[in-house]
């Protein structure tokens, strides 16, 4: 129960009361800021977090997804219910002939419609209580569904009310304003009016569907450019073992000699950070600036075989080398970003560099530029140098041979106990270590794939009745094609073309909308795939072809229908 930003300002102070000196000599600005602990896996963005985050904007599209959905099944319902109107024509006449008021219809099909709700609620939730272990295994939760929790079931009951209070509105208001009188002689027609409200209806349907489908391929687009993308060192078959307690890290070279006789390991080596982890930030003077001028660069420590045991190619230069002494105390390697950072241009080789008064050296080599971050970050100047102790090293790095890796591991885990008796053998891969970096939007994308089929499915219903509609009110005109030569692919064709210029409207309001989200949700990486043209192409394709399914049982029934049968009542 404090105030946070007099605390921070404290701390700051603090900071700065024993430690001003140095942060003026090193020409840094600092603000310490407080965060709460509570808004880390949502609201964090910060480097070599403990874990993979969420991001609550995926909250936010998800519920937005969830309500486009509910929408959507309630836009059916309107199209459905006004379209078997006129199966309720008769009945809504007698009930106003025997004194019915308005208000009295609208409140008899407003609950019809809230009942119908509460059932489809009923079902809905026999269903998610034994598909909700694949949805949790596909989003990576572990969500349960308690409907003995009041609150629970309140809630259930209150949305399932809302829902069917919406979904039943315009239907409810149509059916009771007919007419008495052409209903009772059979005459009523919906009217154009009427087929506008049900085909724009069924027309933003398919905006949504065309819309999850260009979302879609654009999500799995630049998920697939993130896993394959080259990151300037090969991440497979790479085995990444923590040190233990510090006092035992000098121990790691007689570790090192042991695995290196194990015919199965390629190459062993140790640094301090790992790709995707926590880099270490220092202060160069790099040779070219003014004396005092410091660059902030990221900073690795590395033994001789790091590069090799990473495959970094060497561009400029040489490697580490156990041959050269004078490596450990007076050498660096550095990245082509850190060369155009310190202005070199073309020229790094034998530049001198100064990192404060802890270590003065010169370039030996130049590797080509490699993600020491994820791709939500551009590549940023590293300078590599070998650590003056064991101790600074905190990861092991072991390559090993495609085979029986469990094999490997074990041999490698008999040799850590040997050295490290007191100390836990733990590992892991570093591709998949890399590949977590974006395990929220790898769920993202799963469960954004399903929200699209559920959504493409939902829109098929709609334009399923739809056709089922408009084949219904033109079988007199069909009838009379038929009876001057029209074939049956002519009225398939004709049927179908009204709806393929829905699809293309669809698609034409769906492609702005789906660019500026999408490519919005892009800006979040610094290295991301394009969405190009053929994207939208596919979507409109993928689009027109479900809906041709969908109306084409209607089409050829409406086309092979006897014209006698439509034709005799006119």
């Amino acid at each position: 129960n404090i105030n946070v930003k007099e605390l921070e300002t404290q701390i700051s102070n603090l900071v700065y009361k024993y430690l001003g000196d140095q942060i003026k000599e090193l020409n840094l600005k600092l603000k310490p800021e407080l965060q709460s602990l509570k808004s880390i896996h949502l609201y964090s963005n910060l480097e070599a977090e403990l874990r993979s985050n969420s991001n609550i904007d995926y909250i936010y599209i998800f519920l937005a997804v969830g309500l486009i959905i509910l929408a959507i099944a309630c836009v059916n319902f309107m199209n459905l219910a006004t379209i078997t109107s006129a199966n309720r024509t008769r009945e809504i006449g007698m009930r106003k002939v025997v004194g019915a008021y308005r208000w009295q219809l609208i409140i008899q099909f407003l609950g019809e419609s809230v009942l119908i709700s509460l059932i489809a609620f009923l079902i809905s939730i026999a269903i998610v209580q034994p598909l909700l272990p694949v949805f949790n295994s596909l989003s990576g939760k572990n969500l349960v569904l308690d409907i003995t929790h009041v609150r629970t079931l309140l809630e259930i009951l209150m949305i399932s009310i809302i829902l069917g209070l919406l979904a039943g509105s315009y239907p409810a208001f149509f059916l009771a304003s007919f007419r008495l009188d052409p209903v009772l002689r059979g005459e009523f027609r919906t009217g154009p009016k009427g087929t506008k409200i049900r085909t724009g209806l069924v027309l933003i349907q398919f905006v949504g569907s065309s819309f999850f489908i260009i979302g879609t391929l654009v999500v799995n687009r630049q998920m697939n450019y993130i896993h394959n993308k080259n990151l300037g060192f090969d991440k497979e078959q790479v085995v990444v073992v923590p040190m233990g307690d510090p006092r035992a890290r000098p121990l790691y070279i007689t570790f090192k000699e042991n695995l290196k006789q194990i015919p199965e390991i390629r190459s062993v080596s140790s640094a301090s950070s790992v790709p995707g982890g926590l880099i270490n930030n220092t202060l160069a003077e790099p040779e070219g600036r003014p004396v005092g001028e410091n660059v902030v660069i990221n900073e690795l420590y590395i033994d001789h075989d790091f590069i090799t045991t990473l495959q970094i190619k060497v561009i400029n230069g040489r490697d580490f080398s156990v041959l050269f002494p004078s490596d450990t105390l007076t050498a660096f390697i550095v990245n082509k970003a850190a060369v155009l950072h310190f202005g070199w241009g073309d020229r790094g080789i034998g530049k001198k560099i100064n990192i404060g008064n802890f270590k003065k050296g010169r370039v030996i080599g130049i590797v080509d530029d490699f993600h020491v971050k994820s791709l939500y970050h551009r590549i940023e100047p590293v300078i590599m140098h070998i650590a003056p102790n064991p101790v600074l090293y905190l990861y092991i790095l072991i390559r090993i041979r495609p085979g029986d890796i469990s094999a490997t591991l074990n041999k490698i885990e008999k040799h850590w106990y040997l050295v490290y008796p007191q100390d836990q053998f733990i590992y892991s891969f570093l591709d998949q270590d890399y590949d977590r970096l974006y395990r929220s939007e790898d769920l993202w994308g799963r469960v954004f794939a399903s929200f699209s089929f559920l959504a493409i499915f939902i829109a098929c219903l709609g334009l399923f009745g739809l056709a089922s509609y408009t084949a219904e009110i033109s079988k007199v005109g069909i009838g009379v094609r038929k009876v001057f030569g029209a074939s049956a692919i002519t009225i398939v064709l004709m049927l179908s073309g009204q709806f393929a210029r829905l699809i293309i409207v669809a698609n034409l309001i769906a492609w702005p909308l789906a660019y500026l989200i999408l490519n919005k949700w892009l800006q979040n990486f610094a290295y991301r795939s394009n969405i190009p043209f053929w994207i939208y192409l596919l979507a409109f394709g993928i689009s027109l072809l479900i809906a041709i399914l969908t109306i084409s049982y209607q089409a050829f029934r409406a086309a092979n229908k006897n014209p006698a049968i439509s034709l005799r009542h006119e």
